[in-house]
């Protein structure tokens, strides 16, 4: 019984010190982003994930980082998804993964997106969705859509400014 006991109060000892590990890392990744050393944040991400593999903050601002680089675009949506697993009905996370699989041409994916922001009520990211990938899509009614993707806030400059472009050179 004694063990039991010595087990139970080493247990409770070790867990909080693994959590802050993972937290102490990522905390230092984020003093690396905010300092503009962007592989170093990366490096201090992973370590918080080989501290706990699970840890969504670190998932998703690895994801977020690489998400700015189109040779990474893989892992970054990798990470991505791992994090949405963990917080599925975040809007941002969702709709950064959202733009790349559109960015990917990953279509079924971005499909399923699409499915997501519909069935949930999301009016706004459907519809601006929607028009952002006909404008990908489509060769026809593209100043339409790209009229709809200038109203929405939440459609990256980029994005408008491509759908923009098509449409003036059709």
């Amino acid at each position: 019984m004694y063990w039991m006991r010595f087990f139970l109060l080493s247990l409770f000892a070790i867990v909080p010190i693994a959590c802050n590990a993972e937290r102490s890392l990522f905390n230092k990744g984020l003093e690396e982003e905010n300092q503009g050393r962007f592989s170093e944040a990366i490096y201090y991400y992973e370590l918080s994930l080989k501290e706990n593999s699970e840890f969504i903050d670190s998932h998703r601002r690895i994801g977020s980082l690489l998400a700015k680089h189109p040779e990474s675009w893989g892992v970054a949506i990798w990470h991505l998804e791992k994090a949405l697993a963990q917080s599925p009905k975040d809007k941002n996370l969702r709709l950064e993964l959202s733009l790349l699989y559109l960015a990917n041409e990953k279509w079924i994916d971005f499909e399923k997106q699409l499915s997501f922001w519909n069935v949930n009520g999301e009016k706004d990211f459907f519809l601006g969705l929607s028009a952002l990938y006909n404008c990908e899509t489509k060769t026809t009614k593209l100043q339409a859509f790209s009229d709809t993707i200038q109203a929405m806030e939440f459609i990256p400059e980029f994005w408008k400014s491509r759908c923009q472009n098509k449409a003036s050179n059709n």
